[in-house]
Order: C-alpha cells, then sequence, then structure tokens
C-alpha cells in the first residue's frame, strides 16, 4: 500500500480548481506525497466514502481541509472530516490545516451561518429523510462536532473562487 504524507479534504463541486492547485504545489514543487481520489472527482454518488479512502486518511501525517460553501452537502465529506478529527484526537503528531475558501469564514457565527445555514447544508438536508436523520442522531451530531472540532485550529483563508 503506497504511504501519503498529506490526505486532501474538499468539495469538488465548488472547490476543485483550488484543491487542484493546492494539490500540484505540495506534490510537485514541494515533493509531499499527496492522497489523490481521482474516482471521486466528478462522482454524482457522495453517499458513503470507501473503508480504503478512511484508511488513507489514518496513514496521512497530515489532513488539509478546504472547507468550502457546499463542503457539508454530502455525506462522505463528513466522514472523511469525522475520520480526521478521530485521526487528530488519537494519532500522535497528526496535524489538521483548515482552509477557509470562497466566502466561508471562521469568525465566531458567520462560520457556523455559512455551512450550516447555508442552501448547500439545508439541500443536503432535504436529501436525507427525516427518518435517516432520526436513526442516525448520533451520526449527524458526530459531523457537527467534528466540523466544530477541525475548525478550532484557525486556518488559512482564501479569498479566490473556483471558475
Amino acid at each position: 500500500m503506497k504511504s501519503y504524507d498529506v490526505y486532501l479534504s474538499f468539495c469538488d463541486e465548488d472547490a476543485s480548481s483550488f484543491a487542484l492547485d493546492l494539490y500540484t504545489a505540495l506534490s510537485s514543487e514541494a515533493g509531499v506525497v499527496v492522497f489523490w481520489d481521482d474516482e471521486r472527482i466528478g462522482s454524482v454518488d457522495h453517499r458513503e466514502i470507501p473503508t480504503s479512502v478512511l484508511n488513507v486518511i489514518g496513514d496521512c501525517k497530515v489532513a488539509v481541509i478546504v472547507f468550502s460553501v457546499k463542503y457539508v452537502n454530502s455525506i462522505s465529506f463528513l466522514q472523511e472530516l469525522e475520520k480526521i478529527t478521530e485521526c487528530c484526537r488519537i494519532t500522535d503528531g497528526f496535524m489538521v490545516m483548515p482552509v477557509f475558501y470562497d466566502g466561508v469564514r471562521l469568525s465566531f457565527g458567520i462560520f457556523e451561518r455559512d455551512l450550516f445555514g447555508g442552501k448547500a447544508f439545508h439541500d443536503f438536508v432535504d436529501k436525507v429523510s427525516k427518518e435517516e436523520i432520526f436513526q442516525e442522531k448520533d451520526k449527524f451530531m458526530s459531523w457537527v462536532a467534528a466540523i466544530t472540532s477541525a475548525t478550532i485550529d484557525s486556518g488559512e483563508s482564501s479569498d479566490l473562487e473556483d471558475g
């Protein structure tokens, strides 16, 4: 199994060109081995993340999370985030580097409003049935906790937009 230094977590719907630029800069200019999942890019189905990808996260030293407006619009991104925050808790030396992208800002209240109060999050909740939310309420709350935990580090902000 290949060993990676960095796991790059991003929503390909609204941050793919930024993530590709970041991937290129890290891998070719800095010589860092970055995990890039070609199969996921452009995929319509973001319901479940494969176990093999979750294992890659656990084997990395660093996770870079690009928080964009549509990041919380998929269960798979939330599963990634949950795994990343778990690794941060249980793995010595594991580092999380949040990047706030395309209008998502980390200031008290605004970040939560941008992600949880935005259209993308409401669209996501509408896609998940109320029965699924009720059955998985602990999982849902762990995703909210993972987002909160991952953003405690100040992170970097980018005013760039995809497009």
